[in-house]
């Protein structure tokens, strides 16, 4: 039987890039074990995806508290008491197979994979293992308020990733920061959409190739400051208080943001919708007329990042406000997909491109028109991606 044993930390909601990975590899005939960590401990303990995918989820209640370095120290403990029981479970998944794969997702797992690898179940050459690096990690968010924790992470970063046989990666702005693996193996999968996926959604057939009035923008994700969540509030202010244009904005998800966010639903600057699954989202896609993908770029991670939701406005025909010095925003302006702002100044950039826009009667499906030729492009290299993704799974059996 060939089986992988996924790691993540993370309860798989489900995890996009977890799922469609897991999806590829059981297509090819792989079983597929996700042991993930619920943090809240509120989703069920087994579930099953496909006859070849399964879930495992470890609940491990965890919330951060505390100063920077309580916090940390927190999320330290409790990350490597996860990886000790994801090593039990993962045991009795391993047990008589001849060769055993471990897919880490993200540097947080790899003290399971390591340790697998090394010391628990079997020689070191009968164990493949591999990274799935979905962020950089010395480049986080957590580390960027601390110099010195930062260079030590990296370092230690550096150091394990010469223990690894494979490493994965979101994009070739990420790939290029990560050090060659043990085995010298790369690849690139972004966090594209699968050939399945792919459709005409109803957004593509919308009325109306211009927008004049009520303008709708569509922001997801964690409500931290560095993700422009300010400056989106703020953009609603200008709205609000103009007889120019007239916008919808509308955000969904949780994070330390969330009582200003609030505050500013209750003032009718935006519209809070509190956390909301990935189908809903798509449904709010199919409805929207800009995606807000934007990521403060003196973080390290955000300069590399590739976000799903990156493809998910793609797929969807919408496009795409983002900010300078981010990787995705060469990819954004150079199709002319959307616009490309200052992040620090993006309301008042975005507010000016608006009008502009609404004035327009071609600018708008303009932008439309260039996603569905982008789109078309994608559509011919995610057989490439796949496949180079596929290889690292089918070179564990030559070693």
């Amino acid at each position: 039987m060939k089986r992988v044993i996924m790691l993540l930390s993370n309860p798989f909601k489900p995890d996009l890039r977890v799922l469609r990975e897991s999806l590829i590899l059981s297509k090819e005939g792989f079983h597929v074990i996700i042991i993930a960590w619920d943090r809240e401990g509120k989703l069920k303990k087994m579930e099953r995806i496909n006859s070849n995918i399964v879930v495992i989820r470890v609940r491990l209640r965890y919330k951060g508290r505390g100063n920077f370095f309580i916090r940390f120290l927190r999320r330290v403990i409790y990350t490597i008491l996860f990886n000790f029981m994801a090593i039990i479970y993962a045991k009795n998944f391993l047990a008589g197979e001849e060769t055993k794969i471990i897919h880490c997702h993200d540097f947080d797992t790899i003290i399971a994979g390591l340790l697998i690898k090394y010391f628990r179940l079997s020689k070191p050459q009968k164990t493949f293992l591999i990274l799935d690096s979905h962020e950089y990690w010395p480049g986080i968010p957590f580390l960027e308020s601390n110099l010195a924790l930062k260079s030590i992470v990296k370092f230690l970063h550096n150091v394990l990733i010469k223990l690894i046989d494979a490493v994965i990666t979101v994009s070739k702005a990420l790939s290029d920061k990560i050090p060659s693996p043990l085995r010298g193996i790369k690849a690139i999968f972004p966090n594209i959409f699968l050939p399945e996926e792919i459709k005409k959604p109803k957004s593509i057939d919308r009325k109306g190739s211009t927008i004049r009035e009520n303008i709708k923008i569509f922001y997801y994700g964690s409500l931290h400051k560095a993700r422009g969540v300010i400056q989106l509030i703020k953009l609603g202010i200008l709205t609000k208080r103009s007889n120019k244009i007239s916008t919808e904005i509308m955000i969904a998800g949780r994070g330390p943001l969330e009582r200003i966010v609030r505050l500013a639903s209750s003032k009718g600057v935006i519209n809070y919708l509190g956390w909301i699954p990935e189908s809903d989202i798509r449904k709010l896609l199919e409805d929207t007329h800009f995606t807000w993908i934007l990521y403060d770029p003196k973080i390290e991670n955000n300069q590399v990042a590739m976000p799903n939701k990156f493809f998910l406005s793609l797929l969807y025909g919408i496009p795409i406000i983002t900010n300078h010095g981010l990787f995705i925003a060469g990819l954004v302006d150079e199709a002319k997909v959307g616009f490309v702002v200052n992040y620090n100044k993006a309301h008042e950039e975005v507010y000016q491109k608006l009008i502009e826009l609404s004035a327009s009667s071609n600018s708008y499906s303009e932008l439309r028109r260039n996603i569905s030729e982008m789109l078309h492009k994608m559509n011919l290299t995610i057989k490439n991606y796949i496949d180079d993704f596929l290889k690292v799974f089918y070179l564990a059996f030559k070693q």
